[in-house]
């Protein structure tokens, strides 16, 4: 009996810990930011995707893109991020998930090119919810 008191203790932080199930979302678009303008956006479609704990899969590309993990902050974001190359292979901008798995809150950065210039980019904001 003292055997299984000491036992339940451990179970329990084990059990505390930080567990994580894949997700399947559809997430769509409310507002775009290019320019340093922002403007409300009405998407009509759905986007699929796929929420591991190592990246953010967007399941509407053929094949799948995957953006891999790469931080989470202290407010409970997921950061992932996908370096894209030019046809001569040089790295030629990135495309930047963040992702909040209790809220729901989505934001891609796309920039283009190598320089942080706001005309060479955009920002969109949108809303995940869990898909079946």
């Amino acid at each position: 009996m003292k055997n299984i008191l000491l036992i339940l203790p451990l179970l329990f932080l084990v059990s505390c810990g930080e567990s994580f199930e894949d997700e399947y979302l559809l997430c769509k678009t409310v507002s775009v930011t290019m320019g340093g303008r922002e403007t409300a956006y009405e998407d009509t479609k759905a986007w699929k995707y796929k929420h591991t704990p190592d990246a953010f899969i967007d399941l509407e590309s053929t094949p799948p893109q995957e953006y891999p993990f790469i931080k989470k902050d202290e407010q409970g974001y997921r950061y992932f991020k996908k370096i894209l190359y030019s046809k001569d292979g040089t790295e030629n901008g990135f495309l930047q998930d963040k992702y909040h798995p209790i809220f729901g809150d989505r934001e891609t950065t796309y920039k283009r090119g190598l320089y942080d210039v706001e005309s060479s980019g955009y920002v969109s904001v949108g809303k995940c919810t869990k898909a079946g």
